[in-house]
Parts: structure tokens; C-alpha cells; sequence
């Protein structure tokens, strides 16, 4: 599959080793994959790239809470449809709340699914 023709997910997840493991998970599902490790990074990578696809933000990030993140990416004119899924260690319902009315399409615990179910997911949101 050439670059060209690959949807594009970026991930913003401060954990480098789960980054690492994203990346490598993701490219083989055939995806392009943009990452960044705290939350600010992830805000200008989701402005400056509208091929985005499909996004998995981390909630407890640096510089900028993955809440945060979510909520200017869907008061933008160019993300506010994207698919966005939080993979988080927070456990409470609270959270998982707060996480979908900042305007997360799925709210997910790490561990909570394999990876394989999430890069499923994914490619469903992505239309591959």
C-alpha cells in the first residue's frame, strides 16, 4: 500500500514504550501514523495535517490535558468530525463522562481491550 493511498491516525500518548508499540501495530494495519507526547504537540499536528483520519488521544498528558486537546480539535472547522478515541488510565466513570462530552467518540481504559480490537476500531473509523 503506497504512502498516498494509507489513512492517516495520529496518536498523542505521552508513554514512549506505548508509542513505540503504536507505532509499529498500526503501521503493519496499514496506516500512516503521526505521534506526539504531550498534548500540545498533538494540537498543532492535528491543525497543520486535515488528512487526519482518525485520532487516539491519551488523557493525562503534558502541557495540555488530552480533555483539552479534544475540545479545540472539535471547535475546529477542519477536525470537528474526526473520529476520536481516548485510550486512558483513568478508571472512573467521571472521567469516561467528561471524555465523550468534550467530544470523544469512544473512551476506552488502558488494558481494557487488546490492541488488536482498538487497531480494529480504528480502521473501522478510518474506512479501511
Amino acid at each position: 500500500m503506497d504512502t498516498s493511498t494509507k489513512p492517516t491516525i495520529l496518536i498523542i500518548e505521552d508513554d514512549q514504550d506505548l508509542q513505540d508499540l503504536y507505532l509499529q501495530t498500526f503501521t503493519l494495519a496499514g496506516f500512516e501514523v503521526l505521534q506526539a507526547l504531550d498534548g500540545e504537540t498533538g494540537l498543532t499536528l492535528a491543525q497543520q495535517h486535515p488528512e487526519i483520519k482518525v485520532m487516539i488521544i491519551d488523557i493525562m498528558l503534558p502541557k495540555v490535558s488530552g480533555f483539552e486537546v479534544i475540545r479545540a480539535i472539535r471547535e475546529t472547522a477542519i477536525s470537528h468530525d474526526i473520529p476520536i478515541m481516548t485510550v486512558s488510565a483513568l478508571l472512573e466513570d467521571e472521567d469516561r463522562q467528561k471524555g465523550l462530552e468534550a467530544g470523544a467518540n469512544t473512551f476506552l481504559t488502558k488494558g481494557e481491550l487488546p490492541l488488536r480490537e482498538i487497531v480494529t476500531m480504528a480502521q473501522r473509523y478510518a474506512g479501511i
